[in-house]
């Protein structure tokens, strides 16, 4: 079955990249993408094709625009998962976008290995949604870390949580089994579905991910799971029929996620409920039995083979990471391009603060913009080497972000002392290459294999 998208643009050039770009993947059967010109045609074709699951928008288009088009999309009976595509930094319709239930984001001009990404990934969540829809769920079984469950989920709404201005916070308690046996695609979708619920009813404070032993039972590997947020609250008698399926339940704008959700859990022998109150937020449980690994770090081991080359997402896999950046759709973009990477990263606008942060050893390695508004990148750099110089430290990698070329940048990199630049726009593959060549040897390979 061919993963379908609906690609709504009014530039007739971006429908022959397409074709051009995946002519292969097309005539192999792993892609079928329908075109569209406006939100209007768009909405038809979604109204009369009952297969067509995922849609890519344009937001700027005549007759009907992209937001427009997304605030129609509850007329379709089924749920949609919508990327919006707009351009470079135009980061007030995408917030809006964002605000208004799209599943993510691509920038223009178009990064098409992110474009597949994000196909591949909306197309993964569909599939599992069918499955669970039609009742043909089942769990498979096999070792995992929860920490990579984890963090893979995370990254999946860290972009909207990063547009919506929230903080996401995570924690384990230090008794929780880290090396499990289970379905971890099943738990990550629990996550997903439970964490982009929170996501879309907050609009300040934030969302919290808490992993503790369930105290109702002294099983070994029996866990629970809170999402805590701040946002709407739900009044005490719909809590139960959060859980319904859609045509039944008051909740519409949950989706169809929380009733899935309650499908999984109840496959990993656990249950799920919510506690809230109006205007404050909501708290939503879920338990489930794993298995536990009896001997974890020699199955690390076994698993754990030499990065292929070229492969940069497992060569990034883990590092610790200092993105400094001013503008807010180059911190957002850059976060989602190593979505994926499972990387550690402290973001901020300011240099001031990033001096003020950084610590020798603490970073794999900082990303910076030397052109910030008000804020000077070369004297942050040049800082970082002071302090790094003065405790004898190993320097730190530099990348150093910039829209300049030419000899210009180069003349800076002695008295500054960074370690190679990335010019602008920054396209992913790049980004990752850049990251895998730089990155601290020691760190290259100790990365944790996905299961």
């Amino acid at each position: 079955m061919p993963t379908r998208a609906l690609v709504v643009d009014d530039e007739p050039d971006l429908e022959l990249l397409i074709r051009q770009r995946f002519r292969k993947k097309i005539k192999d059967g792993e892609y079928e993408f329908v075109f569209a010109r406006n939100g209007q045609e768009a909405l038809d074709k979604l109204k009369t094709d009952p297969t067509l699951k995922i849609v890519l928008t344009d937001i700027n288009m005549p007759v009907m625009d992209g937001l427009t088009l997304l605030s129609k999309l509850d007329s379709v009976s089924r749920p949609i998962k919508t990327v919006m595509v707009s351009a470079y930094g135009d980061m007030q319709n995408i917030r809006a976008a964002m605000n208004r239930g799209a599943y993510d984001f691509i920038t223009k001009p178009i990064d098409f290995e992110d474009f597949e990404l994000t196909l591949g990934k909306a197309s993964r969540e569909q599939r599992i949604a069918g499955e669970i829809a039609a009742g043909q769920a089942e769990l498979e079984s096999f070792p995992f870390d929860l920490r990579d469950v984890i963090s893979r989920a995370i990254e999946l709404v860290e972009v909207r949580v990063a547009v919506k201005g929230l903080y996401l916070r995570q924690s384990v308690a230090p008794d929780v089994p880290l090396h499990l046996i289970g379905d971890p695609e099943r738990l990550r979708q629990i996550l997903i579905n439970l964490l982009s619920n929170s996501v879309k009813f907050t609009e300040r404070g934030g969302i919290e991910l808490r992993v503790s032993a369930d105290p109702e039972s002294p099983a070994p590997g029996r866990l629970r799971f809170e999402i805590a947020d701040t946002g709407i609250g739900i009044p005490p008698d719909d809590g139960d029929r959060l859980f319904e399926p859609p045509t039944t339940r008051k909740y519409e704008d949950a989706g169809t996620g929380l009733a899935a959700s309650k499908q999984l859990v109840e496959l990993m022998a656990g249950r799920v409920w919510v506690e809230s109150e109006p205007g404050t937020g909501s708290t939503f449980f879920f338990t489930g039995q794993f298995g536990v690994q009896e001997n974890p770090f020699e199955r690390v081991m076994e698993l754990t083979l030499p990065p292929v080359p070229g492969d940069f997402e497992s060569l990034v896999a883990g590092l610790r990471i200092l993105l400094v950046d001013s503008a807010e759709g180059n911190r957002l973009r850059i976060l989602s391009y190593l979505r994926n990477a499972r990387c550690t990263i402290d973001v901020l606008e300011d240099s001031t603060d990033a001096v003020a942060l950084f610590d020798p050893g603490r970073y794999d390695l900082v990303l910076i913009d030397i052109e910030m508004q008000a804020n000077d990148g070369y004297a942050a750099m040049g800082e970082i080497r002071r302090i790094e110089d003065a405790g004898g430290f190993v320097p730190t990698p530099i990348l150093a972000m910039t829209a300049q070329v030419g000899a210009g940048i180069a003349e800076h990199a002695p008295s500054t002392g960074f370690t190679a630049r990335l010019t602008k726009p920054i396209h992913r593959s790049a980004l990752l290459e850049a990251l895998a060549r730089h990155a601290p040897r020691p760190r290259r390979t100790n990365w944790w294999p996905k299961p």
